[in-house]
């Protein structure tokens, strides 16, 4: 009985799935380049951001460089939200910052 059912789903699917053409893998490997990028920028400007406050205390983010940093976060956040993950790649970048403890609480400490 299920295989009466399930017919009409089977046959309303595609056999395979297209093959991915070289210019294709190229496109996505450019806009995953910039997931990981940014997820790299993400946590080096957390640890940054975290120095800061090992050397300046609670001083620290009234600091142009802690300022330019904070931007530089925010941009590389916006960079995971916006672009659309086209392989693995970019899939394992967006879920690696998801789980970051900094990005969870927001705050540096």
């Amino acid at each position: 009985m299920n295989s009466i059912v399930a017919l009409p789903i089977v046959t309303a699917l595609p056999v395979a799935a297209p093959a991915m053409t070289s210019i294709d893998a190229a496109d996505h490997g450019a806009l995953d380049a910039d997931l990981v990028q940014a997820a790299f920028d993400l946590q080096a400007v957390d640890q940054s951001l975290r120095n800061l406050y090992k050397k300046f205390g609670d001083d620290a983010d009234s600091r142009e460089d802690y300022l330019a940093l904070e931007d530089r976060r925010n941009e590389s956040i916006a960079t995971l939200i916006t672009v659309p993950a086209k392989s693995m790649t970019g899939i394992q970048a967006k879920a690696v910052c998801v789980r970051l403890r900094a990005l969870i609480e927001d705050y540096i400490a």
